[in-house]
């Protein structure tokens, strides 16, 4: 029987007293590819936030199990205060992997970042910081992918590059690879290669159906 990474029962978040939606229901499990639709505003970030436990529900039960994850959002949610490579060592300490510096370099020169480890996130452009998440998300190891618009601001070099990377189930050059991917995105080209299942949030409630 597959492990039950997320298990969450009638799930309801609300802002200014508001509801983006109410009574969800559902499970993700180790090994799935969810692909989550819906049109603006109708709570798909808002969902992935939960799962990522950076945001608490309004109501309802989320049980999220003890496995490494790894969450790309709009925000790029790095220290401003230090370099990208201070940035990296910190999310590697604490996600628990072995800080070796040459792991560290072999990352950044992949994703282009390597001549700019010392600079800080606020000098680096929405696509660099982009780059940067997923320099974390790998280098701590993630096996359960939250993904919000993990390519948007993604060059035509990175986007197609990355795009395979999740079709394949990892980067084997960096010996990285996940299990299990939740995916935010407005391009439904990609639904018939990343996703193996497909979740629609539409007034406030969700359904699914097959790719």
């Amino acid at each position: 029987m597959a492990k039950k990474v997320v298990r969450f029962e009638n799930l309801g978040r609300r802002f200014s007293g508001k509801f983006v939606f109410r009574h969800l229901n559902g499970v993700v499990e180790e090994g799935e590819r969810i692909f989550l639709l819906g049109e603006n505003g109708q709570g798909k970030t808002t969902l992935v936030q939960i799962f990522a436990e950076v945001l608490r529900p309004s109501e309802g039960l989320v049980h999220i199990a003890q496995i490494s994850r790894g969450f790309i959002s709009h925000e790029p949610m790095f220290y401003p205060q230090l370099s990208a490579w201070e940035n990296l060592l910190f999310f590697m300490h604490l996600a628990g992997v072995s800080m070796k510096q040459e792991r560290i370099k072999d990352v950044l020169f992949y994703f282009g970042l390597y001549e700019r480890r010392h600079d800080i996130p606020a000098h680096f452009s929405k696509g660099m910081l982009q780059r940067l998440a997923w320099a974390r998300l790998v280098l701590c190891q993630s096996e359960f992918l939250l993904l919000d618009e993990p390519f948007s601001s993604l060059d035509n070099y990175f986007r197609p590059k990355l795009v395979q990377a999740l079709e394949q189930g990892g980067i084997d050059e960096l010996s990285w690879r996940y299990t299990t991917l939740v995916l935010v995105e407005h391009q439904e080209e990609l639904v018939a290669r990343l996703g193996k299942r497909v979740w629609i949030l539409h007034e406030g409630r969700l359904s699914e159906m097959r790719p």
